[in-house]
């Protein structure tokens, strides 16, 4: 892989963490605005992930070493698979139109 490829996935990274909240922050002004309430801040969502990224963790002192993994285990596995999936498509094998007429065929 290239450092434009890499760039890029890097680029797509970054715009779906950005995108990704404000997008639920849209949704839910819409939502509000449909039912003739006052909408949310469009940003409530990144408010939100603030305070939960800076709560404080609480766990049991006799919690085991697996208990403590768990989470970064996870959440390592779920990078690893995203990017992968990012991988498989940013280089397309085969023009879009042969892709779509390929997949219509098959269904």
């Amino acid at each position: 892989m290239n450092v434009e490829g890499i760039l890029a996935q890097l680029a797509a990274l970054v715009a779906a963490l950005v995108l990704a909240p404000l997008l639920a922050g849209w949704v839910n002004m819409w939502r509000a605005w449909l039912q003739n309430r006052t909408a949310p801040p469009l940003t409530q969502p990144f408010r939100a992930l603030h305070k939960l990224f800076w709560k404080e963790s609480v766990m049991a002192h006799s919690a085991s070493p697996l208990y403590r993994a768990a989470p970064y285990a996870v959440s390592i596995s779920f990078a690893l698979s995203a990017r992968s999936r990012f991988e498989s498509i940013s280089v397309p094998s085969r023009s879009k139109t042969t892709s779509l007429f390929t997949a219509v065929c098959r269904e």
